[in-house]
């Protein structure tokens, strides 16, 4: 019967996404906690030198500039702007600031926690009582509002009731008689209460009291908690008719895309496919999770549809390069790579993984030219270096494989770094230097096993190099 009503699908589906949103708190909680309110702290003193409202002398009220510029500097900024675009899209980031503020006899009775805030009703009237004057009537602006849900207003009234008056006044009073002015302001207060009476606004508060009632109650215990379950309301019968539609579809699963859950949006986007309704952004995206769940195969398969829908991508082409380089099929990867080197010549991620891969063809002369590339374009590019030092290496030119290794000798060098420089030196018939080098890459691996793990990899290589055999029992005792 709502279903006749041609927008139910669309409204229910808003909901949907609400509740998947709401499984994202703790994520948020987290977040608040350990990056966003730490940053704030740290950067109270900033807050504290700017200065809004007006000066006393009008002629005076612009700011200082260095201000923005530390504003901008200290990476507040960026949280700030996270945590507003966070509140924007409707995540619920308040509950580790209300999460102690639960204990209130008030939220003994479970069906407190669902009593939509009114300021008439009895507890409030008996703890804090209500005048539409003074510090009250911004108080009752705030909770009119529809930035928090039913019991954190609540729970921000009791507060407010247990602080002094004189303090409460103070805090109050900290808002300058403009910013007081603003928000007393008809058209800004009608405005919050027109936001307030939006049903994805009032919907989404119910979903953080709902929230809030299984995570905080003292007695949630005695009931399932919906949230740490899968919700996936498109599967329920009763609604699967409504929901199965592939806009409706579309939507959860971007939603799930977005927030990085790959394996739930491959799901709907599988179901999208075979509702017939793709697009190369469709196949891109199932690629995209395919290859986040290390299915390599069914991602080049995806990304291939895709290609064919929207050809010569380069997104889509860098990804089918990247997942023929996870299975080993360095030829397919080597051609795709090819392709975004014509679009992006100087990508240097390109640039490496197409050396790398001729370099795993065994056609080192072709991949020094990538690697010496990427070594002109980016300076004291290690990454380059060792992939220059190893195939020069391997292609016999044992002087320029250590002019490289000894370049990273004197950077950053990794155990494999001081393993390969001895190899070069041991090539080279210094053998002193190869086996003090092969001491500290034994070190660097933390001990003799691990160390001779690595140094047996190579032994194949160290032969076609032309290393007799019978020595490297004798080099090992040298170490």
């Amino acid at each position: 019967l709502l279903n006749e009503d041609g927008s139910f699908g669309k409204q229910l589906n808003r909901i949907y996404i609400e509740l998947l949103r709401s499984q994202e708190t703790e994520k948020i909680d987290k977040k608040m906690r350990e990056e966003i309110i730490p940053e704030m702290m740290r950067n109270v003193n900033i807050m504290r030198n700017m200065k809004f409202g007006f000066e006393e002398n009008p002629e005076e009220n612009d700011l200082n500039p260095d201000w923005e510029k530390a504003f901008e500097s200290s990476g507040l900024e960026d949280k700030i702007r996270e945590m507003n675009e966070l509140q924007m899209e409707g995540a619920d980031v308040y509950m580790s600031t209300f999460a102690q503020l639960k204990t209130y006899p008030f939220f003994k009775e479970p069906h407190n926690w669902f009593y939509p805030f009114d300021m008439h009703h009895s507890s409030i009237i008996k703890e804090f009582g209500f005048k539409p004057t003074g510090d009250n009537a911004i108080i009752s602006l705030i909770l009119q509002s529809g930035f928090f849900c039913n019991s954190d207003k609540y729970s921000l009234c009791f507060t407010m009731a247990h602080i002094p008056q004189a303090q409460r006044t103070m805090m109050l009073s900290q808002m300058t008689s403009q910013d007081l002015s603003a928000l007393m302001d008809e058209s800004k207060s009608s405005a919050l209460q027109q936001y307030a009476e939006r049903p994805d606004v009032i919907s989404n508060q119910y979903i953080h009291d709902l929230y809030r009632f299984f995570k905080l109650s003292q007695r949630r215990h005695e009931f399932r908690d919906i949230f740490k379950e899968e919700i996936a309301l498109h599967r329920i019968p009763a609604l699967k008719e409504i929901l199965c539609r592939p806009n409706l579809l579309i939507a959860i699963a971007d939603f799930h895309f977005h927030k990085e859950h790959p394996a739930e949006a491959l799901e709907l986007y599988k179901e999208l496919i075979a509702l017939n309704h793709v697009d190369a952004d469709i196949f891109q995206k199932a690629g995209y999770c395919l290859q986040k769940e290390k299915r390599y195969k069914e991602a080049i398969d995806a990304y291939l549809k895709a290609d064919v829908l929207k050809p010569d991508h380069v997104w889509t082409i860098r990804h089918l390069a990247t997942c023929y380089r996870q299975i080993r099929d360095f030829a397919a990867a080597l051609e795709y790579y090819k392709k975004v080197e014509a679009i992006q010549p100087e990508n240097h991620n390109v640039l490496f993984y197409a050396g790398n891969c001729l370099a795993e063809l065994e056609r080192y002369e072709d991949a020094l030219q990538y690697f010496f590339k990427l070594d002109f374009i980016e300076s004291n590019c290690i990454k380059a270096w060792r992939a220059i030092g190893w195939c020069s290496f391997v292609s016999g030119k044992y002087e320029q494989a250590m002019k490289y290794y000894e370049k990273i000798l004197a950077s950053k060098p990794l155990a494999a770094d001081y393993l390969n420089a001895g190899h070069v030196s041991w090539r080279m018939g210094n053998i002193e230097k190869a086996a003090e080098l092969y001491s500290k890459a034994a070190l660097e691996y933390g001990g003799q096993e691990s160390f001779r793990e690595m140094f047996s990899k190579d032994t194949e290589i160290l032969v076609r190099q032309g290393i007799n055999e019978n020595d490297i029992p004798l080099i090992m005792d040298l170490i």
